[in-house]
């Protein structure tokens, strides 16, 4: 009951940002009992919060070798290595997630967020389509596939897929973002579209 008591006082010093407090408590709890996985993975997600990823690198593998199936230190020290630059190493674990995992779609996106960040459009668009296939619903994916399509100038399927995005999530900023780019491309494309006779609203 202890343990449990204090592994609440470090989540509440986690949700107010105060992330120092937070690791000194849960160290104190790892110096009790280190064969809690989540104890070093509150400690990992704390260092990444704060700023710090490498130090997260060396407590998220700890949470990950006490427990292989903790799929969110896993995705979390992705995350980390992207941030210090390994991005090999990152796209090495998303990789091994979906091999192992393929229903743990959160795998699928940062992958393709990534790859987007890295300029690879084309793997990224690959990678939102994995995930769609897997969830027709995961309504961030069609807006990323529209992004990547966009950015790699194919833009009658960039259109198609920011309409699928707002068919999906009518009702966010992200919506009025897909909104205004269809209303960008049909302004400066407005020949084009004309030419194979693209309906826009």
């Amino acid at each position: 009951h202890e343990q449990k008591a204090y592994l609440g006082l470090a989540s509440a010093y986690k949700y107010l940002k105060s992330y120092k407090k937070a690791i000194n408590i849960l160290i104190k709890l790892i110096e009790i009992d280190d064969t809690h996985d989540e104890y070093f993975y509150e400690i990992g997600t704390c260092y990444l919060s704060d700023g710090h990823p490498e130090k997260a690198i060396e407590y998220l593998i700890k949470a990950i070798l006490i427990n292989k199936d903790n799929l969110e230190a896993q995705i979390q020290l992705a995350i980390a290595h992207e941030l210090v630059n390994e991005t090999e190493l990152s796209l090495m674990i998303y990789n091994k997630l979906i091999e192992t995992n393929p229903g743990f779609l959160k795998a699928y996106y940062n992958k393709a967020a990534m790859l987007m960040g890295l300029g690879d459009y084309l793997e990224a668009s690959k990678t939102f389509f994995q995930l769609i296939k897997k969830n027709p619903d995961y309504y961030k994916a069609y807006l990323g596939i529209a992004m990547s399509f966009d950015k790699m100038s194919k833009y009658k399927d960039a259109i198609r897929y920011y309409k699928k995005f707002i068919s999906k999530k009518q009702f966010s900023e992200d919506s009025v973002f897909a909104k205004n780019r269809i209303e960008e491309l049909r302004n400066k494309y407005l020949d084009f579209f004309n030419s194979v006779n693209i309906y826009i609203f």
